[in-house]
Formats: structure tokens, sequence, C-alpha cells
């Protein structure tokens, strides 16, 4: 299983972004392109792993000095205390809201936002901050983040999705054919057509 670097692939990135702009060749660009896209899939993925390293170091710290205001105002000065003491254990900037903890870690430029459940009979959601504007600890367990998919081998998880989507795009292209075919036989007045179209890159709308 190969290991890769954020920095690395960073690197290779701006590489290649030189030389697009250095040639005029499509072959070249084309390849160029080619390689982008991979790296930028390898980057993507070493960066969410990042985001669930970087939660999964610094939930119990946040909740353990979060402890420590349960039931005191939220104001401007206990917020300030709050987030000084956070910024001196965890060395990065933390912020808390009614249901989100938002993490900036400057120094790996990774941004992290941690939610809490929606399964509260009372209120419906958990809370950082309570209807009171007082802090709150009923959310210790009740947290989560997006995209919380860690990846470990890479090659082979891309390898899956390169897979999938070629099978993908296999069913679209047999799919067109079908909607061309359905759309020449209804092509009369006040009969519906079908058709398919591009949303975002590869995803498709029929």
């Amino acid at each position: 299983m190969r290991k890769y670097s954020l920095d690395a692939i960073y690197g290779q990135l701006k590489e290649l972004e030189e030389k697009r702009i250095n040639t005029q060749s499509w072959t070249v660009r084309n390849d160029v392109y080619d390689k982008t896209r991979q790296l930028e899939a390898i980057r993507n993925i070493l960066q969410n792993n990042r985001r669930i390293d970087l939660y999964n170091s610094s939930i119990n710290v946040i909740f353990e000095v979060l402890k420590k205001y349960e039931g005191k105002q939220a104001g401007a000065k206990t917020k300030e205390k709050l987030y000084q003491e956070l910024k001196d254990i965890t060395k990065f900037s933390v912020r808390v809201a009614d249901h989100t903890i938002y993490i900036d870690d400057a120094k790996t430029f990774t941004s992290l936002e941690i939610s809490t459940d929606c399964h509260k009979e009372e209120s419906g959601r958990f809370q950082f901050i309570d209807n009171d504007n007082k802090y709150s600890i009923e959310a210790i367990g009740h947290t989560y983040i997006y995209n919380a998919l860690y990846i470990k081998d890479i090659d082979s998880h891309i390898a899956k999705i390169n897979k999938l989507r070629k099978a993908i795009s296999e069913k679209v292209e047999e799919v067109e054919k079908l909607i061309s075919s359905h759309n020449e036989l209804v092509n009369i007045e006040k009969f519906d057509i079908i058709y398919i179209q591009s949303v975002k890159g590869d995803t498709y709308q029929i």
C-alpha cells in the first residue's frame, strides 16, 4: 500500500500547471489533464483523511475544556476566555456555536465543522450553547463530521472509483441511445421528449 504526502502532491500539481502553461501541444496538455485529475483525487482523499484525524484527535480535548464552562453564560468575555484556552491547548483556532464547533488549523490549512445529531426529542437537536445562551455538554457523544470516510489504501480506492465511473459512463451511453430512439418516435407536437444533461462534471440527470 503506497503512502502519499500532501506536500509532495501539491508540488507535483504545481509542476503540472507550469507544464500546461508552457506548452502548445494538445497531446502534452491532455496528458497533463489526466495526471492532474489523478493527483487531485489523491489530494482530496488526503485532505479528507486529515480532517478526520483532526476530529478524532481534538473532540475529546475540546469537550474536556467545555465541561468547565457548562452552565456559564456565553457572553463575549466568556467566549473569548474559552477560545483562548482552547487555542492554548489545541494550538489551533476553535469557535463554539449553538450546534457547531468550527476548527481552523492554520499550520496544516485544515478546516473542520463538527455538528450535533438531530435526534434529540425535546428540541430536535443537541446543543453546545442552549436556548438560555449557556454552554452545554449535552452534545457529548452526539457529534459527527460530514464526509467521514477514512481511506487507508488510496490507490485501491481510486481504482474502484474509476472502474465504477467507467461502468456508469457505458450505461449513460446506452441510455442516451435509448432516449434518442424514444425521441424519434415521439417527435410529434405535444408529445414529451426525454433528455439527459450533465449537471456537474460526470453527474447526470434525466
